[in-house]
């Protein structure tokens, strides 16, 4: 929440770095970001990963089904159904969910509601990458300063993440699925908001509040059904291809956005943003009639 505000910190270092005036808040970052990756690399002793495989996990039954020994005729797992923490498995535990039903293996009725937290995890960062990245550019236009900008994406950056132990609390009480929709109907307020600011900063630092507190809801109870929904064996696979494909997507979508916010405005932009939220709503309208 700082690092939006360090431009004018950042330019006596850039004055002594013989530097533009800019650059220097991205080399007090790069600093920051050296120190984190320091402190992760050495703090988590035993690693997490590690732990986690340790555990005794009933679950990574869900996905692996039984076959007939040909020798013994013994019922035994069939690992061709589950290829430990792979890629591949990962995938084909996602795509089941067009054909699961009340009958079918319990890994793959659970596959929907993986396949539900995989589209609000990335449909929620493309959203918050494309409105946040054109934020400011849209500020400065209007006549703010880089100071104003500055608070507004320091009061986003508190949406996302200052307030994710208080989802995570409400996502244990109400449910991940009830949290993750809530998710979109913030997001969907922050898209009004934003979209009819017409300069007003106030509005403006609201709607991007809200957009971070929306992308909250929906990373903390996606990611946490995501993990609910998946077993063990196959999590590090899942969750990585999610991670992979929220990025690659959102980056995809800020690079949309400075276009179509020169097409459309800064205000057509955020329907547009608005309007990502819908497959998100449609698929959640699914998990309600599959029930």
């Amino acid at each position: 929440m700082v690092g939006p505000n360090l431009a004018d910190p950042g330019a006596g270092v850039a004055s002594m770095s013989h530097l533009p005036r800019l650059t220097g808040a991205f080399v007090l970052a790069t600093f920051c970001m050296a120190l984190a990756s320091a402190l992760l690399w050495a703090w988590p002793r035993p690693d997490p990963l590690v732990l986690a495989r340790q555990q005794p996990d009933t679950e990574e039954q869900w996905g692996t089904g039984t076959r007939v020994e040909a020798a013994s005729g013994k019922a035994v797992p069939d690992t061709r159904e589950l290829q430990v923490g792979t890629l591949r498995a990962g995938l084909r535990h996602l795509r089941h969910a067009p054909r699961a039903t009340r009958h079918a293996p319990r890994a793959t009725r659970h596959a929907p509601r993986a396949a539900f937290a995989f589209v609000t995890i990335v449909m929620a960062n493309t959203v918050m990458g494309a409105v946040m990245t054109t934020t400011p550019v849209s500020m400065v236009a209007d006549g703010a300063t880089l100071t104003l900008v500055g608070f507004t994406i320091s009061g986003h950056l508190l949406g996302m993440y200052a307030f994710s132990p208080v989802v995570g609390r409400l996502a244990d009480r109400i449910g991940h699925l009830p949290t993750a929709v809530a998710g979109q109907a913030v997001s969907i307020a922050s898209a009004l908001l934003s979209g009819l600011s017409h300069g007003s900063v106030a509005m403006v630092m609201a709607g991007l509040f809200l957009l971070g507190l929306g992308w909250s809801f929906s990373l903390v109870a996606g990611s946490a059904m995501l993990s609910d929904a998946t077993p063990a064996a196959l999590r590090p696979g899942v969750q990585g291809m999610t991670d992979t494909a929220m990025n690659v997507v959102a980056a995809v979508g800020a690079g949309l956005a400075g276009p179509l916010m020169h097409t459309l405005g800064f205000g057509g932009l955020n329907a547009v943003a608005g309007a990502l939220v819908l497959p998100v709503l449609v698929f959640w309208l699914f998990l309600v009639r599959a029930r």
